[in-house]
């Protein structure tokens, strides 16, 4: 059975493809340092706990293990806390990813898989949004991914597929897995907990950008959509030559205020609202084009309706 370690496995979007990779054949060996991760989603191949930091650690189960690839999702992900934390950031995403490239240089893993983002291009000056589309972040955590992608191609003897994706929601259609940040930092998860009344209210972050309800848009793509995605890119690496940059995204986008309506709808519910002073650092419209993705790979979404989305995410938190 063919081994891939896959960095922050215990996490959101990392357990979800450690489903997907045992589905496909692989064994996925999870390295993790549980500061997000649960190890109740480690549930398809063993656990290794250690941090990005701890070079020995990691040159340790590279050894024991001898994985074939690598998968590497562990990251500081918040890209409204990354604003008030820049240097954690930088160790992390940063730092981290590059003592982990330097041990899959030393091991000569010849696949990598490095999960990206669209907040690589800022704020776009079209939507959506081209692979080509100029690098230009406009916070820390776009910042610390688009070093990392740079890293990436540093590696003389690894094929590598840079996965750049938009907003990762929804969750295990099985039941099996989900998001369990506490507290909720997405919005899915966020207008949950309001609506059982653990939070107060839910908060616009401004309602004045110059988008039609004054909100922001983006695209939203399903964590398991996400993960086929992964498994995909991996087996293309392993049977053709050279390396891959790739949006992940539905190229359909949805603003707060029409999320927060549909949920209300969805569920029968209305939840307490408010207007909070604008996020800095916050594009009024993020929309992938994945056709490049979608042939390449042969992928398509599946999972990634509103609907969809909704209802596997609130099946999970009251579960």
């Amino acid at each position: 059975m063919k081994r891939i370690l896959v960095t922050g496995g215990a996490g959101f979007v990392g357990s979800h493809v450690c489903k997907a990779l045992a589905r496909e054949g692989f064994l996925p060996i999870v390295y993790d340092d549980l500061s997000t991760g649960f190890t109740w989603a480690v549930k398809w191949g063993p656990l290794f706990k250690g941090s990005l930091e701890d070079k020995e650690r990691l040159k340790q189960v590279l050894q024991e293990t001898n994985p074939i690839g690598v998968m590497h999702f562990a990251a500081r992900t918040d890209a409204r806390k990354c604003q008030q934390e820049p240097f954690a950031y930088y160790q992390t995403n940063v730092g981290g990813t590059a003592n982990l490239l330097e041990m899959v240089q030393c091991f000569e893993i010849p696949y990598l898989i490095f999960s990206s983002t669209c907040a690589v291009y800022g704020t776009p000056k079209e939507t959506p949004i081209e692979e080509s589309h100029p690098t230009n972040p406009i916070n820390v955590y776009g910042e610390t991914k688009l070093i990392g992608e740079k890293l990436v191609q540093l590696l003389p003897r690894t094929q590598s597929a840079v996965l750049r994706y938009f907003n990762a929601a929804g969750a295990d259609p099985d039941g099996e897995l989900g998001e369990s940040h506490f507290p909720a930092t997405h919005l899915i998860p966020i207008l949950i907990d309001t609506a059982l009344k653990k939070r107060d209210a839910f908060s616009f972050f401004g309602k004045d950008l110059p988008t039609q309800d004054g909100t922001p848009i983006r695209d939203y793509i399903h964590v398991s959509d996400l993960a086929e995605a992964h498994v995909k890119a991996l087996k293309h690496l392993m049977n053709h030559q050279g390396n891959l940059t790739l949006n992940l995204g539905t190229g359909e986008g949805f603003s707060v205020q029409e999320i927060v309506k549909t949920f209300e709808a969805a569920f029968d519910c209305q939840l307490p609202l408010k207007v909070a002073p604008k996020a800095p650092a916050d594009p009024p419209c993020l929309l992938a084009k994945s056709r490049a993705a979608q042939e390449i790979l042969n992928w398509q979404p599946k999972h990634s309706s509103l609907k969809t989305l909704l209802e596997t995410t609130w099946s999970w938190q009251t579960r």
